[in-house]
This record gives C-alpha cells, structure tokens and sequence, in this order.
C-alpha cells in the first residue's frame, strides 16, 4: 500500500478468569478514525434487541443463556428473564456465529460459556446443563458438532 500510515500496536490477552465479561482496552496516543470505527463496529454488533413486558432492551450475547423457537415465536432466555425477539432463529444463529454458541437442536441454540456440564442420555442424545440450572436436551443430530466444539472429541 503505497502512502498508508502503519502506526505500531501491541495486543495483549490476560487469560484472568475474574469476571464473565471480556474487557477491551484501548490506549493510544491520539484518537484515530480506524480506532473509533472498530469500537463502533463492535459494540453495534453484539448487542441483540428483544421485547420484555412491552418494552424494549439490548442485550449483549454474553447475558444470554440459550434462545428457544417456540410456535414461530423466539425467545432469548437470560438468567433469570426471557425475553421475545424478532429474529429468526437461522438469523440469530449467523449472528452469534463469532460468539460461543452453537445449534443443538432445530429449535434451540445454547450459549456454550454458561454450559456447566453435561450427560449422556436416551437415544445417542445429551442433556445440558447450564450455569443458571436450566435442563436443555442436544438432539442426535448436533451431538458431535456439541462434542467437537467443548473439545470432548
């Protein structure tokens, strides 16, 4: 690239365990467009809008336990509230593609950070636990693509 400025950066991952949420810290000696226009990217991507009691709340994906497609209707369940979205479920689906969730069932997609165990049950099929208590069954269909993704195969 001929005339591009290439300014120098140093990325850092700490792998502390303090907290569920992933911190992002920018320092920089002047504030560049490039800088601004990641973070913007960032925090419009993931947040989700969903419906609670008439109103409406943007949610990031890491507050979110699982989403359920119940009768045309998608539900996005947090910890202890659920709320109603407007997306399909295929469309949160690709959304969350870069976040820790994964299909495992036609109409359910779990958040695989608040996976706290798992057992094998009936017909090849698992039950998942998640941190919250919830009881979530992963279909045949989606058992190895569940196994590879939390490194069980």
């Amino acid at each position: 690239m001929q005339g591009a400025v290439i300014y120098p950066m140093k990325i850092v991952f700490d792998g502390q365990k303090d907290n569920d949420i992933c911190e992002i810290i920018v320092k920089c000696y002047q504030t560049r467009l490039e800088i601004m226009r990641l973070l913007s990217v960032y925090n419009k991507q993931d947040m989700l809008i969903a419906c609670i009691n008439n109103e409406t709340h943007r949610l990031h994906p890491s507050e979110l336990y699982c989403i359920e497609a119940v009768n045309k209707s998608i539900f996005l369940c947090g910890e202890d509230m659920v709320y109603k979205s407007k997306n399909k479920l295929y469309e949160l689906e690709t959304i969350l593609h870069t976040h820790d969730f994964i299909r495992v069932a036609k109409s359910r997609i779990i958040n695989l950070s608040k996976l706290k165990s798992y057992v094998s049950v009936s017909n090849a099929r698992i039950e998942a636990i998640l941190t919250n208590g919830k009881r979530v069954i992963i279909s045949r269909k989606y058992v190895d693509d569940f196994k590879t993704r939390i490194g069980a195969k």
